[in-house]
């Protein structure tokens, strides 16, 4: 195990950014970009795109005091053309991923990643503050970053980790680090940390599966909501699908109810059917 672990470590360091696989990414390479309410309705669900364009904007590439969560962030401190430049850096590698070895059908972390994000926007009435709501957005569509170094090594431990999930009774998270010594969150943060995001944000994607080790965190806390309700409405990951722990008590804390969540479930569905296909699990 511990010469996986050490090979995967190795491959964070080595994971420069995150391929751009979106089948809509010719939209992009021909849009004209005269318009930047145009082109951030279609950057908003790009999600390799849009991590990519803000790991460049917390590079030191500018000199700024402040590290970028969010594209809206970006645009109000630098600009319409910078973002613009930003955004042709970040497609000059125009890798198309082939899949993760977390999915049973292709494309479902995007959608899980998206479904959640447009969730997360229903959860804005609960929030503690009104200003999370960015940064949340952000986290919901790159939570699972680290999958994409994992899944080779989720790929070839898949056997072994199908038969503990059905003969003890452990989560996801816990199978992952027992198979492989180290879970797909720790190695976002890693990832994002190496990126220089912002903290607030390297804790959500660490904890979002265990929000409740970290208190005063509500940052952390609707990413997990997010990421919980999305797996109830049908738009689960593939193979890790419903095997994370539930935390009934973030609801409670927050003041959502099982009313709330069925009225944000079916306010959210139409938009997220609009983005992707709706195919629940």
């Amino acid at each position: 195990m511990d010469k996986i672990k050490d090979s995967i470590l190795k491959k964070i360091e080595q994971f420069d950014q995150i391929p751009v696989f979106s089948d809509d990414i010719q939209k992009l390479t021909e849009a004209r970009y005269s318009d930047e309410n145009e082109l951030m309705a279609l950057l908003k669900y790009e999600i390799p795109v849009v991590t990519n364009i803000l790991k460049l904007a917390n590079s030191s590439m500018y000199e700024v005091d402040r590290k970028y969560g969010s594209l809206e962030e970006l645009l109000n401190d630098l600009g319409f053309e910078e973002l613009k430049k930003l955004l042709t850096m970040s497609l000059t590698t125009n890798i198309y991923a082939k899949g993760s070895g977390y999915e049973i059908g292709k494309g479902e972390m995007r959608r899980h990643s998206i479904a959640s994000a447009i969730i997360s926007k229903y959860l804005k009435p609960f929030l503690p503050d009104v200003a999370l709501s960015r940064d949340l957005f952000t986290c919901c569509l790159i939570a699972d970053i680290g999958k994409l170094v994992l899944s080779e090594e989720i790929s070839t431990a898949n056997y072994k980790i199908n038969q503990l999930l059905k003969n003890e009774e452990i989560d996801f998270l816990t199978t992952e680090k027992r198979v492989i010594g180290i879970t797909h969150p720790e190695i976002g943060a890693r990832i994002l940390n190496n990126w220089e995001f912002p903290p607030e944000i390297i804790q959500a994607v660490r904890y979002h599966h265990d929000p409740t080790l970290v208190e005063n965190a509500p940052l952390t806390h609707f990413v997990s909501l997010s990421d919980t309700i999305a797996m109830l409405a049908g738009f689960a990951t593939g193979i890790d699908a419903l095997e994370y722990r539930a935390f009934p008590d973030l609801f409670k804390k927050y003041g959502i109810k099982q009313k709330d969540i069925e009225v944000i479930l079916m306010e959210s569905i139409n938009e997220i059917k609009e983005i992707i296909p709706y195919n629940p699990a």
